[in-house]
């Protein structure tokens, strides 16, 4: 699938596949939206690491929470897609995207905002960040 596009009276003829990686039987598609929302995270990462003690926050507990609260925002984002849009899983494995499917696919970005919201939180408390500052900086 391709998509033409006309941006400033050129056109392109855009795929949303990137490139594929030959894991699998069929190989792993990587996507552009994908490859964007990664580098948007990466770049908010590098963000508070050269601003965190503007806001009187240290790197090394800002990390702790962002590298607690990532994998758990993106769980969260995943439970969120599977209750709300109905899917049917059988198995925690299919949860997972694992077996006959096309992999890790539904997420929703509401589950993913509201997971970050309360694993950000409790990891402020536990390793003692003020909470309010964090919520700005991120």
């Amino acid at each position: 699938m391709s998509y033409d596009v006309t941006l400033f009276g050129i056109n392109f003829n855009l795929s949303p596949v990137a490139f594929t990686l030959p894991i699998g039987k069929n190989g792993w598609d990587v996507y552009w939206y994908g490859i964007i929302i990664a580098t948007g995270f990466l770049l908010a990462i590098v963000y508070a690491a050269f601003n965190s003690k503007r806001f009187g926050l240290d790197n090394d507990k800002i990390l702790d929470v962002v590298l607690v609260a990532t994998p758990v925002s993106i769980l969260c984002a995943r439970t969120y897609y599977v209750i709300f849009d109905g899917v049917k899983i059988n198995s925690i494995g299919e949860f997972f995207g694992f077996g006959d499917s096309s992999g890790f696919s539904g997420l929703a970005i509401y589950g993913g905002v509201i997971g970050a919201f309360l694993t950000g939180g409790i990891m402020c408390k536990l390793r003692k960040v003020n909470i309010l500052d964090a919520f700005d900086l991120a």
